[in-house]
């Protein structure tokens, strides 16, 4: 899949459904940005490159074999309006490089979680209430899994409350 637009691609009102590819490829290209339900990455061994800035409204799900590559992209998970919504899944890779943030949201005292059993790594990653009601993030999914922030990791936004708990499977 390869797009490019000056303009933006957008799902705003959407309510389910979303994004899967099969494939490898470039996801943007233009000046704009994308917005979408859910995005899935899924089948046989491929890399899709995010080259504009990303909205997610529910979840990302990066399948085994598969690589969804941010590069210096933003990446924006969940929000307000869509329930348990900021849940990434990896059991392929996700990365992100230098200048990119990914900011992922949930709903009002929704709950999210940020891992699996693939490889993850994250420029700056921030944890952040849409609203005030205490979401909680939980990071890794899978025991023994490794999440690397390479720059900044910021929780909470100075004015409502949110809690992100790694106890569950100890991710380093």
């Amino acid at each position: 899949v390869t797009t490019s637009t000056t303009g933006s691609i957008t799902c705003s009102r959407c309510t389910a459904g979303g994004l899967t590819l099969s494939g490898g490829g470039i996801l943007g290209g233009g000046s704009g940005s994308i917005t979408l339900y859910n995005l899935t990455l899924d089948g046989a061994s491929a890399t899709t490159t995010v080259s504009t800035s990303l909205t997610v409204q529910k979840d990302v799900s990066v399948g085994a074999n598969r690589t969804l590559s941010l590069g210096a992209q933003s990446l924006d998970v969940g929000g307000s309006g869509v329930t348990n919504s900021g849940g990434i899944s990896v059991t392929g890779t996700l990365s992100q490089s230098a200048s990119g943030t990914t900011t992922v949201k949930s709903s009002s005292a929704g709950a999210a979680t940020v891992g699996g059993s693939g490889t993850i790594t994250f420029y700056n990653l921030s944890f952040l209430p849409d609203v005030a009601s205490a979401p909680t993030f939980t990071l890794g999914a899978a025991a023994s899994q490794a999440i690397t922030v390479s720059n900044v990791l910021t929780v909470g936004n100075g004015t409502n409350a949110v809690t992100v708990t790694a106890e569950t499977n100890d991710p380093t």
